[in-house]
């Protein structure tokens, strides 16, 4: 698909250390899936990857877990727990620390468009309105974590719950009970 090969190399670009260490694997093969995508790349000699020629196949499988991008998200590179390797697992193992640092910087690209002073603005309110946000929402999760430990909250407790689902239960079962003597003594 040319369209991931073309984002990989966008990140390559904004990351020239990290294409100099793609390079050092020049003719390598390699199949990465991620979010279900498959991306075959042939890499080359001045570290971009492009589609496999038709010829060779890919050396090793690389396949990113769903739950690995939340933590890309947050920064974090991933690792050998967060994927799942085939094939050539000697040049996938020396891949995935050049794979797990890609990160995108939208500064970068702010700044080819808008110029330094607006990318610099924009970059700094971008920040600030994500930290805003995720202090909200630490401050509601804590809250409502309050709201729901508090011993007169309207919401009961899975414990409670299941006490009280237990003596209804037995409720229902004792006056079956009764009914079924009542009709007896009709």
């Amino acid at each position: 698909m040319w369209i991931s090969h073309a984002l990989i190399n966008h990140l390559l670009l904004q990351q020239p250390e990290l294409k100099q260490g793609l390079s050092k694997f020049t003719g390598r093969t390699v199949r990465l899936t991620a979010l279900g995508i498959h991306t075959d790349m042939h890499i080359r000699d001045d570290g971009y990857v492009e589609a496999i020629p038709a010829d060779l196949v890919a050396e090793c499988h690389i396949s990113i877990h769903a739950s690995t991008w939340s933590k890309m998200l947050q920064g974090e590179a991933f690792g050998v727990g967060d994927v799942s390797i085939t094939g050539d697992t000697d040049l996938a193992m020396q891949l995935l620390p050049v794979l797990g640092q890609l990160r995108y910087e939208p500064y970068v690209d702010a700044t080819r468009l808008f110029g330094n002073t607006v990318a610099s603005n924009l970059d700094h309110q971008c920040k600030t309105l994500w930290r805003t946000t995720q202090q909200m929402v630490a401050r509601v999760e804590g809250e409502v974590r309050d709201y729901m430990q508090e011993s007169n909250a309207p919401v009961v407790s899975q414990a409670q719950w299941q006490q009280r689902s237990e003596a209804i239960e037995t409720l229902r079962d004792d006056v079956a009970r009764l009914q079924a003597r009542l009709q007896r003594l009709e």
